[in-house]
C-alpha cells in the first residue's frame, strides 16, 4: 500500500477544521472567489483569548502536498495586503494553528505580520518552505 493512498484526504481534514471551529465558537466559511485562482480554501473569523478579532484564510492540503504556484502566489498577495494565511495538511495542524490564532495566542494578532505566518509543525513561513 502506498503512502499516499493511506494518507487522510483533504476533505477529512477540512472536516476536521470545519468542526474544531464549531467547538471554539470560530465560524469557518467556504471561501471562494470567482475569477480568482489560487485563493484558500477557507475563511475564519472570530476572537482570540485575548478578545482580538482575528480572520484567518486556510488553504487545506492532503499529508506531504504543498501549495501549487497559483496558490503560493495568492497566498504571497494577501499577505502583502495585510491577511493572515496559512497551510494546513494534517488534523495536528489544524489543532495546533487553531491554538496560536484562537485559544492559546502565543503573540497578538495586533502584533503579528501575516508574512510571518508560520506552517504548524515545520520551520519558518509557508511561503520560505516552498521555495
Amino acid at each position: 500500500m502506498s503512502t499516499r493512498s493511506s494518507a487522510p484526504r483533504e476533505s477529512a481534514i477540512e472536516l476536521h477544521l470545519v468542526q474544531r471551529c464549531a467547538e471554539i465558537g470560530v465560524l469557518c466559511l467556504k471561501f471562494t472567489s470567482p475569477g480568482h485562482v489560487g485563493v484558500p480554501d477557507r475563511a475564519l473569523m472570530g476572537h482570540d483569548a485575548n478578545d482580538d478579532s482575528v480572520t484567518l484564510f486556510v488553504e487545506v492540503k492532503r499529508p506531504g502536498q504543498h501549495p501549487r504556484p497559483a496558490q503560493v502566489a495568492m497566498i504571497q498577495k494577501m499577505r502583502d495586503h495585510g491577511q493572515h494565511v496559512v497551510v494546513a495538511d494534517s488534523k495536528s495542524q489544524v489543532d495546533a494553528l487553531l491554538d496560536d490564532y484562537f485559544t492559546r495566542p502565543a503573540v497578538p494578532i495586533t502584533e503579528r505580520d501575516p508574512h510571518d505566518a508560520s506552517l504548524p509543525g515545520r520551520t519558518g513561513a509557508v511561503i520560505t518552505a516552498l521555495t
